[in-house]
């Protein structure tokens, strides 16, 4: 873009091809930059606002081995981080609940826990989590495949209030506020238990998703992750349930020997009834990281 560039072109032509050129350079660093700040935006929000994105974007991010690395990222990061454990627990809670629950029991319920979630350290444990975002964001190549939700503000300052005080005497009307606000939310909430899909989001990659929001915090174990990968990256996933349905058939029917060898007649019974169960279990795609990983722990336990 230099003069010296300029004055180098002999023809009109040249002129008008540097021009395009140029333009189309400009246009797609424009298009990095504003990307960038539209990330960085996103990072410093509220954890439920990073959590929202996050789960839109995911669909895009199984798509690549690098996305799929971004996501183990952001569950060991919640797993790892007492603050985010807890908020994550928090608002699945509030996503499961829904206008046909017992909204009462839900709202005493969350209320009466200690969610024990750090003031000091918050702000800092999301903004770790912030960045894990933005660089799924960054590295997806269609940005216009994701919509980005609109941040709840009200929502999101009544769960940290309810997330990092205990119930007082001296904070009963603003407690009073957030409990207000939650219950609002989900008395209008219609479709508890799931997550908001698109026509165009692949409906391997939603159940995985699924999967993950359930066990983040506390349960996903290595084997676990390491089959809902193999699961998202094969291309036939009917033969990657039944590889780890048989696994769990062959251990089942190993424990059933030890115990027959035992004259161990009650766990006889018990472990025929469970190998009925698990022999009539059909491949279904949208349960199907749920299932593998019932059938992992079962093979763990009778080990």
């Amino acid at each position: 873009m230099s003069e010296n560039k300029i004055n180098t072109l002999l023809t009109i032509n040249d002129v008008e091809q540097y021009r395009a050129a140029v333009n189309e350079m400009c246009d797609r660093r424009k298009e990095f930059i504003s990307a960038c700040v539209k990330a960085d935006d996103m990072a410093n929000k509220s954890f439920g606002f990073i959590k929202e994105s996050f789960e839109a974007i995911s669909p895009e991010l199984f798509k690549t081995s690098y996305g799929k690395g971004i996501m183990n990222r952001y569950a060991s990061t919640i797993k790892e981080d007492k603050n985010l454990a807890s908020l994550h627990s928090l608002y699945e809670n509030i996503r499961k609940a829904g206008s046909e629950s017992d909204v009462n029991f839900f709202i005493n319920s969350i209320a009466s826990e200690n969610w024990g979630v750090d003031k000091k350290t918050v702000a800092e444990s999301c903004k770790k989590l912030g960045r894990i975002l933005a660089e799924g964001y960054l590295s997806i190549e269609d940005k216009t495949s994701v919509v980005i939700p609109e941040e709840n503000v009200d929502l999101s300052n009544a769960v940290y209030f309810i997330a990092e005080n205990k119930k007082t005497a001296k904070n009963i009307a603003d407690y009073s506020n957030a409990v207000s606000i939650i219950r609002e939310f989900v008395e209008k909430s219609d479709a508890p238990n799931t997550i908001k899909e698109s026509k165009d989001i692949d409906k391997m990659a939603t159940s995985l998703l699924e999967e993950f929001n359930k066990k983040y915090s506390t349960e996903l174990t290595a084997s676990e992750i390491s089959a809902l990968k193999e699961l998202a990256e094969s291309n036939d996933r009917s033969s990657v349930f039944e590889k780890y349905k048989s696994s769990c058939e062959e251990k089942l029917s190993e424990a059933k020997k030890r115990f027959e060898q035992e004259k161990n007649d009650a766990a006889i019974d018990r472990i025929n009834s469970i190998m009925e169960q698990v022999s009539n279990k059909e491949f279904v795609l949208e349960s199907v990281g749920n299932d593998i990983c019932g059938m992992i722990k079962l093979s763990t336990i009778f080990e």
